[in-house]
């Protein structure tokens, strides 16, 4: 999937520790990962799930939000043996809840405005500002 290109692509660069970052550069830097995310798992519920009649399944949707935290993982993984770059699972946390966050925006258009929906979007919108928050300030050292 080319998204996913995209994604390997920007974590293949490698870190320049030695760079003095802002609170801000450092939290836009970290709050990018949900909205990546949320276009990824969006992108691949479309692609497990074409939209036919009555839509995607939950299990569709939960497949696509497994793949998306997998893929995360592994993005991770691969970031550690980038020079200059580290692994850390608030980012995969941050990529998780933006993936959720996607998929419940979508859940919610295609349900045809279901309050739940909304309300799991905006769950996953908190959960990924908080989790992106306290990547920036390194605040559980993960």
């Amino acid at each position: 999937m080319g998204w996913g290109g995209v994604i390997f692509a920007l974590s293949a660069r490698p870190g320049d520790p030695s760079v003095e970052m802002s609170f801000l550069d450092r939290l836009l830097r970290n709050g990018a990962h949900a909205p990546v995310y949320a276009i990824f798992s969006s992108l691949l519920l479309l692609a497990l799930a074409p939209r036919q009649g009555s839509g995607p399944t939950a299990r569709a949707f939960g497949q696509a939000l497994a793949v998306a935290v997998l893929y995360a993982l592994s993005d991770e993984w691969h970031q550690h043996f980038v020079p200059g770059r580290a692994a850390s699972l608030i980012d995969v946390a941050t990529d998780g809840f933006g993936a959720a966050c996607g998929l419940s925006v979508l859940r919610w258009t295609l349900g045809g405005g279901e309050p739940g929906g909304l309300a799991l979007a905006s769950l996953a919108l908190a959960g990924g500002v908080a989790s992106a928050l306290l990547a920036t300030t390194g605040f559980l050292g993960i």
